[in-house]
């Protein structure tokens, strides 16, 4: 949802508020004239928040439950249960169920799996073998993912805990390395942790 500017009783500062869904964050994302406030559940089989949820979090965090633009849209992340193909088709990014559980990021996935698709497209031989073959380390990684996803909300408030006080550091310089979720894992624990 989107709350104007002056409906807030102070700018905010970009932010996500893990646990304030059941397996799941807020965001709070400040765009200028109006600020960006959601919900994200990680598992969707425990139950899509509601406006009222998010209206009550928009409260909480701008003082304000004044939403517009209120849309809410499942975020595709089980591409490593899923074919990403079949005949002449090729699925890419969120059509193949490529963003990651942990946060909901699906950039990565889309800009990956649509270089494969290219690169497949672009081979001699079957296109959807050569695709599937080529985003085995990605549905692989996303089936660690949904591991770690469990675990970590499974595990809230203390696994938020654990990654303020301990991991924050590491983490953040491998995102602003420009690293994935599981890349970002493998630095910090080493490579043989999956």
């Amino acid at each position: 949802g989107l709350l104007s500017r002056d409906k807030c009783h102070e700018y905010p500062l970009t932010g996500f508020d893990f646990g304030v869904v059941n397996h799941g964050y807020g965001w709070v994302f400040p765009k200028g004239d109006h600020v960006n406030v959601g919900l994200y559940v990680a598992h969707h089989g425990r139950g899509a928040p509601g406006r009222q949820q998010l209206a009550d979090y928009a409260r909480s965090r701008l003082g304000s439950d004044g939403l517009t633009c209120v849309q809410g849209f499942p975020i595709a992340t089980r591409g490593h249960e899923i074919l990403p193909g079949a005949g002449r088709v090729l699925l890419t990014g969120d059509a193949a169920g490529l963003a990651e559980p942990l946060l909901g990021e699906g950039i990565y996935g889309a800009i990956l799996s649509g270089q494969m698709a290219a690169s497949s497209l672009l081979n001699q031989g079957d296109v959807i073998a050569d695709y599937t073959r080529l985003l085995t380390g990605w549905r692989r990684e996303l089936r660690s993912l949904h591991k770690l996803t469990k675990l970590f909300y499974g595990t809230l408030p203390l696994a938020f805990g654990v990654l303020k006080h301990g991991l924050r550091k590491p983490l953040m310089q491998a995102f602003a390395d420009g690293l994935t979720v599981g890349q970002c894992k493998r630095r910090v624990f080493g490579a043989t942790s999956r």
